[in-house]
């Protein structure tokens, strides 16, 4: 398996030997496979022939064309008996194939973002005015379930007095599999780090003002 990043998400790649068959034959092995592998987009074949194949890696074929998800179907002068390929001989992509055509296939899967991979991201992006921790605690809520405790830590030295400034939050940790509810979890918790960043800085301007009173 290779991971190759688009879009600030991680694909996993099939590093494997690649079968020739048509659009439906791999829609089809896609479903009975169950478990979130499926055919790679334009976008995606583009950046495995990029950054995999002409770097030699993961075993592309020299000559032949691989399958794309998309399709021809909102094509105003096409019915959608056509799909989408892209060349490996040369990289071109701007080229349709019948769907009953066989051409190799290649299966991708999106790896799914957790809440513990922002707070690892968030906590290794350095920033000048404060530090960021994070760490698991047992509380009692919710079950029991444990919790994220988040932290922003910082402090300035002012009058030959040092200020401290603490900004803490609690976060669940969220089992959750289901990438909709995964989704909604990541887009709650950045909201909650912009909030306790920003009530960082306002704290910080409060405590200027007061020393300088």
């Amino acid at each position: 398996m290779i991971k190759i990043k688009l879009n600030n998400s991680e694909v996993l790649v099939i590093d494997s030997e690649d079968k020739k068959m048509t659009w439906f034959e791999a829609q089809a092995m896609c479903d009975n496979i169950n478990s979130g592998y499926r055919l790679p987009t334009r976008s995606e074949l583009n950046l495995m022939y990029s950054k995999l194949h002409l770097m030699g890696l993961a075993n592309f074929s020299e000559t032949e064309c691989y399958w794309s998800s998309e399709d021809q179907g909102m094509a105003a002068n096409l019915k959608n008996d056509y799909g989408w390929v892209l060349n490996f001989k040369n990289g071109e992509s701007n080229l349709i194939e019948l769907k009953s055509k066989r051409s190799l296939v290649r299966l991708v899967k999106q790896k799914l973002e957790t809440v513990e991979d922002i707070l690892q991201e968030w906590t290794e992006t350095p920033n000048h005015l404060f530090s960021k921790k994070y760490h698991k605690h047992s509380i009692q809520i919710a079950n029991n379930e444990d919790v994220f405790v988040i932290s922003i830590l910082g402090a300035i030295n002012y009058n030959s007095c040092l200020h401290n400034i603490t900004v803490t939050k609690l976060f669940p940790t969220f089992s959750n599999t289901n990438r909709e509810y995964v989704q909604t979890d990541i887009n709650n918790l950045h909201k909650l780090i912009d909030w306790m960043e920003q009530n960082y800085i306002l704290q910080l301007n409060d405590l200027l003002l007061n020393t300088e009173q």
